[in-house]
């Protein structure tokens, strides 16, 4: 009796799908759980690699939506999955109704595709730039310079490997129902899947004696899902992906550490496939403003089970923001806010910026006081996380702190990697010298020979310019930024390339130093918060803050009090 009923939903939804693949999506009739509501459906011509690739786009009629998510599908069935049109189920019309132009790619081989010879070909890699190719065309067409992404199973590796190498034209990711690490070593030796109606409904809930567990999976549902599947994935669907996951449980297939972008996870507890040791530790790896949304009872296809599809789709918008509800809050600073906490990276060895105290263990400075005038006016508390001169875009990219702020110069290659914040203080590269040699070294060419030692911290811009600018003096590396003020005064170097403001603070320290070049210096530049990219609604933020912190006179409050005192007193004692 099943695979009667089947039979004849199948031969209902081929006929009405078929309507819609005209070009023209018709009117949607309302239901109980869905207002009535008419949707405009287009599909657009992608080719990659010689393969014409299946992409559509639906918004609600006579819409203009200035948000866009591409949704992408996982190994087995292509993206009308996302589309099951029974009440309020579609999470594709959910979304359009949300606001979203909602856009869905068939990857090489799949769906709506162009069909490929070679099975293996479409795998995570290649997949990952069919996502590419589709998310240049949407900004293409859209206008709009980012959009949202969500992968859903083998989708949330490919979409996952995607972000990791091209994160510039995605605002948010989400990861739902992550397949984070192989589901086990198994031989994939055939190019295709042999798809089959009972292995489309596999991911519903069963009872204990392998029927569906109707409280949760909607017959009418599994129907729809099914159908849907045998009429859009035929009989054989590409096996590239399916080798990349069936490998050692040990092995990761996604590399959180290179996500930047805001990152949503989200699962059902009842998930077969997920490996919760490390869906629960995700946030260790993903950066600042991310979440993890676990929903209990839930499986594989939450999004589409009875008890959990509206709480689903409750989680996601409150993630991505509606355009109907959303509140002013991003986000980034939403996160730092439910968190209570600011964290700032800083590298602590840059006096009179940021310098951890050993003695207090605290964290002094200028930047340091700037930190706790920023987290105040946030509402939460700062919490410093360490990071070096050499990892510094590398752990703000890593997301390992929401911002950093310890004397970073603002440069273009900075801004190129990352986001940074309006300049908030005159810098400039000075010489930093001992007393008895003021007069001698007043240029750079009275530095630039081999018996000059110019000893320099490793992998900041001080160390940078002291190889472009000083070829010929002999450059000695040293660890710890600040001993080498004391290390030249004592005669174990001669010159230390360093910003104004510290040299002045050092000559305010040690009367056996000296600046000669402090109001003269080789660079002029400004310091600006460093933070990655997708925290756009922080950097806003920061730069009201900053300019708010200018026109009360608080930065030149804090300039007083941590380094204009000490370049005056060499001033005048130079006079």
């Amino acid at each position: 009796m099943k695979k009667i009923t089947a039979m004849v939903l199948a031969v209902m939804l081929i006929f009405s799908l078929a309507t819609c693949a005209s070009g023209e999506e018709p009117q949607k009739q309302s239901s109980a759980a869905e207002p009535s509501v008419s949707y405009s459906y287009n599909e657009y011509p992608l080719e990659r690699n010689g393969i014409d690739l299946h992409l559509d786009r639906m918004s609600v009629t006579g819409s203009n939506p200035d948000r866009n998510i591409l949704l992408i599908h996982g190994v087995t069935y292509s993206s009308h999955e996302f589309d099951i049109d029974y009440e309020d189920y579609s999470l594709v019309r959910f979304l359009a109704r949300e606001g979203y132009a909602v856009w869905r790619l068939d990857i090489a081989g799949f769906g709506q595709s162009e069909e490929v010879e070679d099975g293996f070909l479409p795998d995570s890699d290649y997949a990952a730039e069919d996502i590419h190719a589709a998310v240049e065309k949407i900004c293409e067409i859209s206008g709009q310079d980012k959009i949202d992404l969500l992968g859903w199973s083998w989708g949330t590796v490919t979409a996952g490997r995607f972000v990791s190498n091209h994160p510039g034209h995605i605002n948010r990711l989400v990861l739902f129902a992550p397949i984070l690490s192989g589901l086990g070593k198994a031989d994939v030796t055939e190019p295709f899947h042999h798809n089959t109606w009972e292995h489309a409904a596999d991911d519903f809930q069963k009872n204990e004696d392998g029927t569906f567990n109707y409280l949760i999976a909607d017959p009418v549902v599994i129907e729809m899902l099914c159908s849907g599947s045998w009429h859009y994935d035929k009989e054989s669907s590409p096996n590239g992906g399916r080798r990349d996951i069936c490998v050692d449980k040990t092995q990761s297939l996604i590399n959180l550490k290179k996500i930047t972008v805001p990152t949503l996870v989200i699962c059902g507890d009842q998930d077969p496939y997920l490996d919760f040791s490390r869906v629960n530790a995700v946030l260790d790896d993903l950066p600042a403003g991310s979440e993890l949304e676990v929903i209990e009872g839930a499986s594989h296809v939450a999004f589409i089970e009875k008890p959990y599809y509206r709480d689903f789709q409750d989680r996601l918008i409150r993630f991505l923001g509606s355009t109907q509800a959303a509140g002013e809050e991003n986000n980034v600073i939403y996160a730092i806010r439910k968190n209570g906490v600011l964290r700032v990276g800083t590298a602590g060895d840059y006096l009179p910026m940021s310098y951890l105290d050993p003695e207090t263990n605290t964290y002094v400075g200028f930047d340091a006081a700037l930190a706790e005038d920023l987290a105040a006016s946030l509402g939460v508390k700062t919490e410093y996380v360490k990071t070096s001169w050499p990892t510094l875009m590398e752990d703000t990219l890593a997301g390992k702190f929401d911002l950093a702020i310890c004397g970073i110069t603002i440069t273009d290659a900075r801004k190129e990697q990352a986001l940074m914040s309006e300049g908030y203080l005159e810098n400039g590269k000075t010489v930093l010298c001992r007393a008895e040699d003021a007069e001698k070294y007043t240029s750079l060419e009275a530095i630039n020979h081999p018996e000059v030692r110019v000893m320099e911290n490793p992998g900041g811009l001080n160390e940078k310019f002291a190889r472009e600018n000083l070829p010929d003096a002999t450059l000695i590396i040293h660890e710890i930024n600040q001993e080498i003020p004391g290390l030249v005064a004592s005669g174990k170097a001669d010159v230390m390339i360093t910003e104004i403001m510290e040299a002045g603070y050092y000559v305010g320290q040690d009367e056996r130093l000296a600046a000669p070049l402090i109001y003269e210096p080789f660079t002029n530049g400004q310091l600006g918060v460093l933070m990655p990219k997708g925290s756009e609604d922080l950097l806003s933020y920061v730069n009201e803050f900053l300019e708010e912190e200018k026109e009360t006179g608080r930065i030149d409050e804090l300039a007083e009090e941590y380094i204009y005192r000490y370049v005056r007193q060499e001033t005048d004692e130079a006079a």
